[in-house]
């Protein structure tokens, strides 16, 4: 005789309901936005948005989380955040605001209950951020992120577009100019040594502090910047994009990031930077920008 089992399909469990609603709603209207650089800012150009059939809403909330012992996160897809209008027409978001510049890219809602909960309950703010387009003559809609709602008063008045370089201060330690830099090249574990130089001139070494703006800290944990959205421009009016940084592993690189914390009182740590651009011959004095805005002069020193 055979002995025949039957196998029984087992369901994971559903993940705990989670309650939670938008407090802290901030609505600010532009006629026009300064759309990220990204590559455009290596050559030196910047890219405006041109309607004017369009207001731009950025819209800002706090997600109330209702925590409990179940739940230790919260998930919303960015299909689930709109501004509903009066005659019940859907916007999504075009995209979110990044270091006071407009990224044409999704933003989803994903965040961890704080370590100390239930101590603990604010140390960790849950903040959508969501950018919208919507005709002018819009006056009022509904902000829906999820399964909470509140209603939004389009403002009477428009905004200039952020001034980025607000954002940070950024001081000028040092500079030099110097022949050529050591990197390397690495692929299937086997380190290259390199030479970084200027065909056309010298390379400028400059370095930099950067300290993010303080109230910016009851924002967001800590701040990210990229050694590509600085650039430096000399009295001549030439354009140089900064030419790379050193990486924590010790490779120069057009991308290298650099993170700055908060210190436990909730302070800003500082952020310190070498970054190398290639400049003219006989350079002696320049300005640094900040995503195309400047943000400081400079000097040649011995």
């Amino acid at each position: 005789a055979c002995l025949g089992l039957t196998a029984m399909a087992s369901r994971a469990p559903a993940a705990p309901e989670v309650d939670y609603t938008l407090e802290d709603l901030q609505v600010a209207a532009y006629e026009e936005l300064s759309v990220e650089p990204a590559d455009n800012g290596q050559l030196g150009v910047q890219e405006m948005t041109a309607s004017t059939d369009l207001v731009f809403l950025a819209v800002r909330a706090r997600l109330n989380v209702q925590w409990t012992a179940p739940v230790r996160q919260i998930s919303i897809p960015s299909n689930a955040m709109m501004l509903v209008d009066d005659a019940g027409k859907k916007h999504l978001p075009i995209g979110q605001f990044q270091h006071g510049q407009f990224r044409p890219y999704e933003s989803a809602v994903y965040a961890y209950r704080p370590r100390k909960w239930p101590e603990d309950k604010d140390s960790r703010p849950v903040i959508y951020g969501g950018v919208y387009a919507v005709p002018k003559a819009t006056t009022s809609l509904t902000l829906k992120v999820g399964k909470a709602s509140a209603k939004v008063t389009v403002p009477s008045e428009t905004v200039p577009p952020e001034n980025t370089a607000l954002n940070v201060t950024v001081q000028i330690k040092g500079a030099r100019l110097v022949n050529e830099v050591k990197s390397y090249v690495s692929r299937g574990g086997v380190k290259v040594p390199t030479v970084v130089s200027n065909p056309n001139g010298k390379l400028l070494e400059v370095k930099l502090v950067v300290t993010p703006r303080e109230d910016l800290a009851a924002k967001r944990d800590s701040f990210g910047w990229q050694a590509k959205w600085i650039g430096l421009i000399c009295p001549t009016g030439h354009f140089a994009p900064a030419g790379g940084g050193y990486s924590s592993s010790g490779h120069l690189r057009r991308d290298a990031g650099y993170m700055i914390s908060k210190d436990r009182a909730g302070k800003w740590r500082t952020g310190e930077a070498v970054l190398y651009f290639a400049v003219p011959d006989g350079t002696t004095r320049f300005r640094l920008t900040w995503l195309l805005m400047p943000v400081g002069d400079g000097a040649v020193g011995p």
